[in-house]
């Protein structure tokens, strides 16, 4: 994070992915300002757009803060059928 630079983390389900990414996320310090989603079967790119944007437009009054969104997939997607792209 503090490289600037993007993190994908994979792995099967039950390694402690989201555990580790909530840890750091919490550590961050106050020139950050963090969101968090889990993706589900219901989940589709419009509501994914609007969650981030509107992180986005409530938080531009403190233009000097990184942002740091964290995009879960809880495994629904996969029992259902679905791809996440």
């Amino acid at each position: 994070m503090k490289q600037n630079i993007h993190v994908l983390c994979v792995g099967i389900t039950g390694t402690g992915k989201t555990v580790l990414l909530n840890g750091i996320l919490s550590d961050l310090d106050d020139s950050y300002s963090t969101a968090s989603l889990v993706f589900s079967a219901q989940t589709n790119a419009a509501k994914v757009q609007d969650f981030i944007e509107s992180k986005l437009v409530k938080r531009t009054k403190n233009k000097s803060k990184q942002k740091a969104v964290f995009l879960n997939s809880s495994g629904a997607d996969r029992e259902e059928g679905h791809v996440l792209h």
